[in-house]
This record gives structure tokens, C-alpha cells and sequence, in this order.
């Protein structure tokens, strides 16, 4: 239904807009997930609007739907099925030539879970547009009640979490063909950040999970995008790197390659590698769940250490390269699929989505 009106929304505004040039574009994906516990599909809906001469709008919309038998969830050893739906929108602004401001909006609800979202951000082109510094302030809250979830529950919990983020980055072209970047992030968290159904085993009986109330984190980017105009090929190596207060820090080294086929056609091949160690307080099984000897317990593999390798191809393809004449032959569609290899097999997983662009004037 959500996914309804955002598509009615977009077309009134597209269907109603004044008869002055202006572009915009909107894109149909599909994606999914699947690991040996969880599948998840999302269909989305999304559209980039011109504001006038200045503005650029982006509304969207998506639906999860998650089908898993994780014992995360109580629902051991049977599936169940959730949707969480999520829509949101995000403009900028053309102050002048070289400063643009923005701000975004994001609202997401699921049986057990909400969730609310707001940012701003801007944007300043230095140095003849050779450079160019982003920098950026995000607020979330998010609501929990395990009373409308799947499986069973002991006692109600309700909770709340706040979520503070702010970023600063960096880019400059190095030369025609070379364009390198660098990001930082800083976010901190306060409030319930467990899993509201994970029972952990401590003494041979299973608990509720305990992490802290307050979490910081702080990760940086870095990535060089260089262009190869003999092959029409382009190359973007990049590293990211993360710690948080919890003691997880992660190592995330890649590279993506973009190889023009012909004209309209491009193969996008990427490679991702990434290390994590274990939360201080993370074991698989614990002696006591005495709250003076052991007070967090988590057993996620998500605050596990573990190794992962993704490998991506994707492909891009214009209409006009099969020959499709008009506004059609503007439209494009896009695959990608992706395997991901964890170093815990039940871990492992595979995505992969669908992707149909149509861009339009009104």
C-alpha cells in the first residue's frame, strides 16, 4: 500500500508540473537477499525531481519483506514473515555556484519496530571546483515493542534508542583522469540496543541479551578514482576503517572497475574484503549470567570477529544501444548480483537486484 501511494504521489507531481523544462527521472528496483536463515526481497520506488532552477527532490519509498527462522527472532525452527515498510525524501539546494545545502527525511515501521530519521547537510566547491568539502549532521529515534513481533515473548519490552551522526568530507581532483577522497564519520548512540528476542546461553540457561546502553563509533573512508581513457576504463581502490566503544574495529579494503563495453553498455566488477574483531563482551557461551561477573551478554554473530569476501558484477545497459529511438531509448536498466563467503559457512549469502530507469521532462 505504501508503495502504492508513493507511486501516486510521484506521477500527480510529475502529471501535474507546469509545462517548463525540467528533468527528472524515476527508477522501479527489486532486491533480494538470501542467507541460509533469511530471505529478504525489497521492492523500491524512487524519483528525482527538479525543484524549480535551483532544487533537486528525491522521494522514495520500499517494503522488506523478511522471511526468516532465526533464534534471534523466538521463532526457532519455524519461519515467519515481516514486512517493514519506508519511505523518505532528501533536497538540495543551489545556494550560488558553489554552495549547496540540504536536508533529509526518512520514516520506517515494522510490527516491532519504528523508526525516524532527519539530516542536513552541505555541500562547497573551492579552488575552481577542484575541491569540494560535504559536511553533515544527522539526528534518528527509533521506538521498540516486542508485543506485535513474531514468537514467543516473556515479558513486554518497550524501549527507545537515539541516534546522533555527523560527517565531514573531502574530495579533489588530482588531475583530469585522477579524483581522490576522503571521509569521516562519528555517530553516537544512546539507549536499547539489543535484540529484543535473542536469548543468549549463560550457565546452560538462556537469557535476554545485555549490550550497553551507549555506543561510539567512528570510521573513516578513503578512496582514489582513477580513469583509463585508452580502454574507457575506471578503477576506484578505496579502504574504510571503523572502531567503537564496544572494542569492534573493522578493516574494509576494496576495488571497483567500470569497463565500457560500447557506447550505453558498462560491466561493473567489485571486490570487497572485510575483517572484524569481537566486541569485548561477545562469547559464544557464557559461565554465569550474574549481572556483577558478566554484565552484557551477546552471542550476534554481528559483534563477532569473522572475515568476509564480496564479490559483485553489475551491469548497466541504456536502451538506445539496442537501437530504441525517443524518450525510451533514454530509459536504462541495470543487474547486479553479488556472493558473499563468510568465514562461518551458515553466514554465507547471496544478493542480487533489478533495476529499470525511465527519464522524463515535465
Amino acid at each position: 500500500m505504501q508503495l502504492r501511494i508513493a507511486g501516486l504521489v510521484i506521477a500527480a507531481v510529475i502529471t501535474q508540473a507546469s509545462t517548463s523544462s525540467a528533468d527528472g527521472e524515476i527508477q522501479l528496483r527489486n532486491a533480494y537477499y538470501k542467507e541460509k536463515s533469511t530471505r529478504v526481497t525489497q521492492p523500491m520506488i524512487d524519483a528525482r525531481l527538479d525543484v524549480g532552477d535551483e532544487g533537486e527532490l528525491r522521494p522514495y519509498a520500499l517494503v522488506d519483506v523478511i522471511t526468516s527462522a532465526s533464534s534471534a527472532s523466538g521463532a526457532v525452527d519455524r519461519a515467519f514473515t515481516e514486512k517493514r515498510f519506508e519511505i523518505g525524501t532528501s533536497y538540495l539546494h543551489n545556494v550560488s555556484k558553489l554552495f549547496r545545502v540540504g536536508g533529509s527525511l526518512r520514516f520506517s515501521d515494522e510490527p516491532d519496530y519504528t523508526s525516524s530519521y532527519i539530516g542536513v547537510k552541505g555541500i562547497a566547491e573551492l579552488a575552481e571546483r577542484n575541491s569540494t568539502i560535504t559536511v553533515g549532521g544527522y539526528l534518528g529515534s527509533d521506538d521498540m515493542d516486542n508485543s506485535g513481533g513474531n514468537g514467543d515473548i516473556g515479558s513486554v519490552i518497550t524501549e527507545t534508542m537515539t541516534t546522533y551522526l555527523g560527517s565531514v568530507g573531502f574530495s579533489q581532483i588530482l588531475s583530469p583522469q585522477i579524483v581522490a577522497s576522503v571521509t569521516y564519520d562519528v555517530g553516537y548512540v544512546r539507549g536499547y540496543q539489543a535484540n529484543l528476542y535473542r536469548l543468549v546461553n549463560a550457565g546452560g540457561t538462556p537469557f535476554s541479551e545485555r549490550v550497553p546502553g551507549k555506543r561510539v563509533r567512528h570510521s573513516g573512508f578513503v578512496t582514489v578514482r582513477g580513469f583509463v581513457p585508452q580502454t574507457n576504463t575506471m578503477i576506484a581502490p578505496g579502504y574504510r576503517y571503523y572502531r567503537d566503544s564496544w572494542g569492534v574495529v573493522s578493516h574494509t579494503p576494496g576495488v571497483r572497475v567500470v569497463q565500457e563495453i560500447t557506447s550505453g553498455l558498462d560491466l561493473h566488477a567489485r571486490y570487497r574484503y572485510y575483517r572484524q574483531t569481537a566486541a569485548d563482551f561477545h562469547k559464544e557461551v557464557y559461565d554465569t549470567a550474574d549481572p556483577v561477573m558478566e554484565p552484557y551478554l551477546t552471542d550476534d554473530f554481528k559483534l563477532a570477529a569473522y572475515r568476509s569476501h564480496w564479490y559483485t558484477l553489475k551491469l548497466d545497459v541504456t536502451f538506445s544501444t539496442f537501437g530504441v529511438k525517443g524518450k525510451l531509448g533514454k530509459a536504462s536498466a541495470d543487474i547486479a548480483f553479488t556472493i558473499i563467503k563468510n568465514t562461518r559457512e551458515e553466514r554465507d549469502a547471496v544478493t542480487g537486484q533489478v533495476a529499470f530507469t525511465l527519464p522524463f521532462e515535465y
